[in-house]
């Protein structure tokens, strides 16, 4: 995504030119709206996951609940529906890989 002048930033990565883009780029500054309609859902992603810029930036004000091993997904998302919550926020990244590989490859024209 272009942010200013020559300059492209890894919306992924919330990079610069390899660099860290979070001081030029904030990622609250980003997208200032509120996510989940103002909600705050848990939200269980990857613990990597949770200090990066673009959680920053679309997750914000939400309860971030990281795992470290696929096990430990269903059973946060488990503990937190257990808890009361009536809605939850699920990552896994294995689903979105999937996903954007077959676009890849429904997209690509063969040789």
């Amino acid at each position: 995504m272009k942010v200013g002048p020559g300059a492209v930033m890894n919306v992924l990565r919330w990079r610069v030119a390899g660099a860290d883009a979070r001081h030029d780029v904030p990622p609250a500054e980003f997208h200032p709206h509120p996510v989940f309609a103002g909600t705050r859902p848990p939200v269980v992603t990857r613990a990597e996951f949770a200090a990066t810029g673009f959680s920053g930036a679309h997750l914000a004000a939400t309860s971030l609940q990281g795992w470290r091993l696929p096990s430990a997904l269903a059973v946060e998302v488990r503990r937190q529906v257990v808890a009361g919550a009536p809605f939850v926020y699920a990552y896994y990244d294995g689903v979105d890989k999937v996903a954007h590989d077959k676009v890849s490859a429904t997209t690509t024209t063969p040789s």
